[in-house]
């Protein structure tokens, strides 16, 4: 018999007993931790510019960071942003940011997107609150994996504004999906991508995204902002049909959704979709690092300058006649860390989707089939504070007692946990009720 060409053990159990995020993860964690002398430790070498706390922590597995995929090459882009960062001495911004990416990297007390680390604990976190709250088998029906192509801009101060555009549009969709008393969670990241002017015209999304938008390609390039989304959407087909109006393409596949299906796990569904976050430029981070092909980069680069500061280019006190690859490197890494983690990444918990039950609940409404309809039918959504027979009228020995709800972040939540865990009750109880929650304290 032949030797297996793919990973086929689906066990999250890892050689040290702990349980990974995914059968994939467990496997390369698994064959990190084996090897002594691997990939993972000639990247974060024997000197600078990573911190002895910093390679401690990777190594040892922090918070399972060792599970991520693409972790070398996010080492990589860290460390290359580092040097980067370290060849402007004279530059204060860069030095800067150079001091904070080098600081104490576990829990750290203010955000470091650029970190390695602390986006591992972040997706880790909200990860957590999504699947705590809103992600769970019983519901897998609703679940979807979500792309959208925000906008184009030619610089790094137009895409600041593109990704404000881009939220205000997802809380304006957000909220007409609330007027239409439809829940919807949402979670994910941004992710811009660096195109050259060659691309823009040669490539047949990309063309025909320029056409669409009514933009004249430029010289030197620009930005494509898209977003990537975890959503849980019981009337999925309300909220698609308001992306495609808000985000219009007539020949393109400018929103994109598709199922989540059973291959590997929810949570690592989840983590992989806020992990395009940690997606860096091809053409900064994929770049030749010495020699004639560095050079040719570099002028390459020179002529991508305007995509990058724009027409304030010295704004940040670097020289357009010495643009290179470093240089580049500089001037995205401080818009990514002055955009910081609220513009990166995304969440939302709108405010019929708080009202949405528990895992432990659906557990009993399935078991006892309390929404079920006089024509056998279960309810596609319901709100604890109406119960599963009607839309909007709510409880009558609710009306004035229960909380007020707005769409909002996700957020950790105590005491929704502990009100909501019904895993323990009898359903044949008196005391057995799905208000808990929803009255107010």
């Amino acid at each position: 018999m032949k030797n297996r060409r793919f990973e086929t053990n689906q066990s999250l159990v890892r050689k040290d007993g702990s349980l990974a995020f995914s059968p994939t993860g467990r496997a390369i964690a698994d064959r990190r931790q084996s090897n002594e002398t691997g990939r993972i430790q000639k990247v974060l070498g024997t000197t600078g510019p990573f911190t002895d706390a910093f390679k401690d922590a990777v190594l040892n597995d922090h918070e399972g960071i060792l599970e991520r995929v693409y972790l070398e090459k996010e080492l990589k882009a860290a460390k290359r942003t580092m040097q980067a960062l370290g060849n402007a001495p004279g530059h204060k911004p860069s030095q800067d940011l150079l001091r904070r990416m080098q600081s104490q990297p576990i829990n750290r007390k203010i955000d470091c997107v650029l970190c390695p680390i602390w986006r591992h604990e972040h997706e880790i976190d909200r990860t957590a609150i999504a699947m705590g709250r809103y992600v769970f088998p019983l519901v897998s029906g609703e679940l979807y994996l979500m792309t959208v192509i925000y906008d184009f801009a030619t610089n790094l101060y137009e895409l600041e504004d593109k990704y404000e555009a881009a939220h205000q549009a997802n809380k304006d969709v957000v909220r007409e999906m609330s007027a239409k008393q439809r829940g919807v969670m949402m979670i994910g990241s941004f992710e811009p991508d660096l195109v050259s002017s060659d691309e823009l015209k040669e490539q047949l999304k990309y063309r025909t995204m320029m056409h669409e938008l009514g933009y004249q390609v430029p010289d030197a390039g620009g930005w494509v902002l898209t977003g990537h989304f975890f959503i849980r959407v019981p009337h999925q087909t309300d909220l698609k049909e308001l992306m495609d109006k808000k985000f219009p393409g007539k020949a393109w596949n400018r929103v994109q959704f598709d199922q989540v299906y059973s291959s590997g796990t929810l949570a690592g569904h989840v983590m992989k979709i806020i992990g395009y976050a940690a997606k860096m430029p091809k053409p900064l981070f994929d770049a030749p690092t010495r020699g004639d092909a560095r050079k040719l980069h570099d002028d390459r680069l020179g002529a991508m300058s305007v995509a990058f500061g724009g027409p304030h280019f010295n704004g940040q006190g670097l020289d357009p006649d010495k643009f290179d690859l470093d240089a580049a490197i500089r001037q995205w890494a401080l818009f990514v860390d002055g955009i910081g983690a609220d513009h990166t990444f995304y969440s939302v918990e709108s405010c019929h989707a708080q009202k949405w039950y528990s895992q432990s609940e659906m557990s009993l409404v399935r078991e006892t089939d309390y929404d079920m309809t006089s024509s056998g039918e279960h309810r596609i959504e319901m709100h604890r504070d109406v119960g599963p027979f009607f839309l909007s009228k709510r409880k009558e020995h609710l009306i004035n007692r229960s909380r007020a709800f707005r769409s909002r972040k996700l957020r950790h939540d105590p005491d929704w946990l502990r009100l909501t865990d019904v895993s323990d009750v009898d359903p044949g109880s008196e005391l057995f009720s799905f208000d808990h929650f929803t009255v107010k304290p």
